[in-house]
């Protein structure tokens, strides 16, 4: 993932909830009792951006239609 953004391309990561709360976490330095009660639903993709250091910048969260 970190190689794509280096290269300014878009990365899509598909995994299990479990994974994706490990991601998050790490992402969004979220703390260890608060990542149990996030739900992530199966129709949303969560989109981020990050400056050229790779520094989190902003997150938008989509949901299909």
């Amino acid at each position: 993932i970190a190689l794509n953004l280096a290269a300014e391309l878009n990365t899509i990561v598909v995994a299990h909830g479990n994974s994706l709360r490990a991601l998050i976490k790490y992402l969004e330095q979220v703390a260890d009792h608060e990542i149990t009660q996030l739900e992530i639903g199966h129709d949303e993709a969560h989109c981020y951006t990050f400056d050229a250091k790779q520094r989190l910048i902003s997150k938008e969260i989509r949901r299909a239609v």
